[in-house]
């Protein structure tokens, strides 16, 4: 009679920890997913977003990523620390973004 108990509990477990495997692997798959490649700030940036709101995420992130770039870029001739980098010694004004990321990384330095 205990052995038979036994039995049946792992009977049971097992089938649980089955169904349990299944749904995630099946949840997974009804979801939505979106990917997106794209080369800024001199490296290959891949993202893969998931939801109802995939593509939008995506377009939203880029887009960030690419103002990002215009702004902090050493390689790009337009960007703001790029010109920093090469203003030699002439007064230059500067966003509050590209202000703000210098006192902190001065912060970090102390």
């Amino acid at each position: 009679m205990k052995k038979r108990i036994i039995v049946l509990f792992c009977f049971i477990f097992a089938a649980t920890v089955l169904i349990a495997f299944r749904q995630a692997e099946t949840a997974g798959k009804n979801e939505i997913e979106a990917e997106t490649q794209f080369f800024a700030l001199n490296t290959y940036i891949s993202l893969t977003a998931y939801g109802n709101e995939a593509e939008a995420a995506l377009s939203g992130a880029e887009e960030q990523i690419r103002e990002l770039e215009d702004l902090w870029s050493v390689t790009e001739g337009q960007s703001e620390i790029y010109r920093l980098n090469h203003h030699q010694g002439n007064r230059m004004t500067v966003s509050s973004e590209t202000a703000d990321l210098i006192s902190y990384a001065l912060g970090m330095a102390e």
